[in-house]
């Protein structure tokens, strides 16, 4: 019947978010099984309930941990990406951002999460991330307890409700320029609403993992704009590479492929990302590659 092609992609799309959310429960169960399970949530979990999970027990072990590792994993390396990609497109940002670290913390040390409430234009940089490429376009999706009306539709209980988190995130009449990446127009006196109470979901709980994932894309977002200079890559006679800008569609969404070049500020700054590298020993794997990064 045309206009039921809605109904083929649904079953699809059910078939495939139900395989990400089973297939890593079952591969943690298995380690549990096998003796060599490594301290996580489903491990302590199991643990508490000595093993014995009730159906309701495993339902809600089973999508808990997928929230948790979808809030506060995989959407960061996503937003951490789009910020790279953003910072070559908009390099004003990047420099403002860089005057107000050496400002208020200088350039003999990195910023801390004790210097976060001293930064307000970098704070408004990770929100502009976060609005900019949401992770999750679609959020998660949740179930009604009860029937509703909503602007006149109805909605049945035990119907799935999608968030379309991408428009709510560019729509032009709450965020003016939706593509352009504008720190700016979440500071001053009348500030654009906060798009984290859409980016990482909704209800009573909000994603589990929010604020696990706030605090690494912050950290990491402040100290990148500290030490690196990020820009367009150059192709082979030294021109720039003009980035395209595409977000591929998936649960999770990623920037396509592109090439940037992040390299150190400059010597001090090099020697700041070395200071970095002796505290985590077990990641000197670019050690000696630090004058010119292309990704």
């Amino acid at each position: 019947m045309p206009g039921n092609e809605w109904k083929k992609a649904s079953r699809k799309w059910r078939t495939t978010l139900e395989e990400a959310v089973e297939k890593p429960l079952k591969f943690a169960f298995q380690r549990i099984a096998n003796g060599n399970a490594i301290k996580s949530f489903v491990a302590d979990f199991h643990d508490e309930k000595g093993g014995n999970l009730t159906p309701e027990d495993y339902r809600a072990l089973k999508w808990t941990a997928f929230t948790l590792y979808v809030g506060g994993s995989d959407t960061g390396v996503s937003t951490m990406t789009a910020f790279f990609l953003a910072m070559t497109l908009f390099p004003t940002v990047q420099s403002k951002a860089r005057e107000e670290i050496d400002r208020v913390i200088g350039t003999g040390r990195l910023p801390t999460f004790s210097d976060r409430e001293s930064l307000p234009y970098v704070n408004a940089v990770v929100t502009e991330a976060w609005r900019w490429h949401p992770a999750l376009p679609t959020g998660v999706a949740h179930t009604t307890m009860t029937e509703d009306f909503v602007d006149g539709y109805y909605i049945p209980k035990g119907a799935i409700v999608t968030p379309n988190v991408w428009w709510f995130m560019h729509d032009p009449a709450v965020y003016p320029d939706p593509s352009v990446f504008n720190p700016s127009r979440f500071l001053g006196s009348n500030p654009a609403p906060d798009p984290t109470k859409h980016v990482f979901g909704y209800g009573r709980r909000q994603c589990s993992g929010r604020y696990f994932a706030d605090s690494l894309v912050w950290i990491h977002i402040a100290q990148c704009l500290a030490v690196f200079d990020i820009s367009k890559a150059l192709d082979e006679d030294g021109r720039e590479i003009e980035p395209t800008v595409q977000f591929l569609p998936g649960l999770i969404s990623r920037t396509e492929e592109f090439k940037a070049t992040v390299k150190p500020r400059s010597h001090q700054h090099e020697a700041l990302i070395r200071q970095l590298q002796e505290q985590n020993p077990w990641d000197k794997s670019n050690a000696d590659e630090l004058q010119e990064i292309v990704i």
